[in-house]
C-alpha cells in the first residue's frame, strides 16, 4: 500500500511538471497563433546585414538584418532566430516579412515564426499528462 501511495505521489508530481510546461507551451503559443492570424500583408525583402552576437562562452549568434518598403517607407527588422558559428543568408538575398497592414514596422520573417516549438511542448507535455491519468486510472480504479 506504501509503494502505491509513493508511486501516486510520484505520478502527480510528474503531472504538475508536465501540466507547467503545458502551462508554458501554451502561454507561448497563443501570441505566435495571434500575430500569425492577424499578419494580412506580406513585402519582399532583401537581407541588408546581420547582428554579431557573442556570448559569455565565446559563442557567437548572428540575427538577420532585413529591409523592405510599404507604401513608399522603408523598414528595417531584425530576425529573432540566430545562428550559431556561421553567418545567416548572404546579403542581398532576397526574403519575404509579413506583417498587420496597419503596423509594417512590426514585421516578422515569418507568420508563425516558433509556432512549431511551442507546439511541440505542449503535445510532449500532454502526453505526460494522458500518462500520468492512465496510470493514476490504473492504480485507483
Amino acid at each position: 500500500m506504501l509503494v502505491t501511495i509513493l508511486w501516486a505521489a510520484f505520478l502527480l508530481l510528474i503531472g504538475a511538471l508536465a501540466g507547467t510546461f503545458a502551462f508554458v507551451g501554451v502561454c507561448c503559443l497563443i501570441p505566435i497563433l495571434r500575430f500569425g492570424w492577424a499578419a494580412n500583408a506580406s513585402a519582399p525583402a532583401t537581407v541588408i546585414g546581420e547582428k554579431v552576437d557573442k556570448n559569455e562562452e565565446g559563442e557567437v549568434d548572428y540575427y538577420p538584418l532585413v529591409e523592405f518598403s510599404v507604401g513608399g517607407k522603408r523598414y528595417q527588422i531584425q530576425g529573432p532566430y540566430g545562428t550559431k558559428g556561421h553567418p545567416v543568408p548572404r546579403v542581398g538575398s532576397a526574403t519575404e516579412v509579413h506583417f498587420r497592414e496597419d503596423d509594417p514596422q512590426r514585421a516578422e520573417l515569418q507568420r508563425f515564426q516558433g509556432a512549431w516549438f511551442a507546439l511541440l511542448i505542449v503535445l510532449i507535455a500532454g502526453g505526460m499528462i494522458a500518462g500520468v491519468l492512465r496510470e493514476l486510472a490504473r492504480l485507483f480504479p
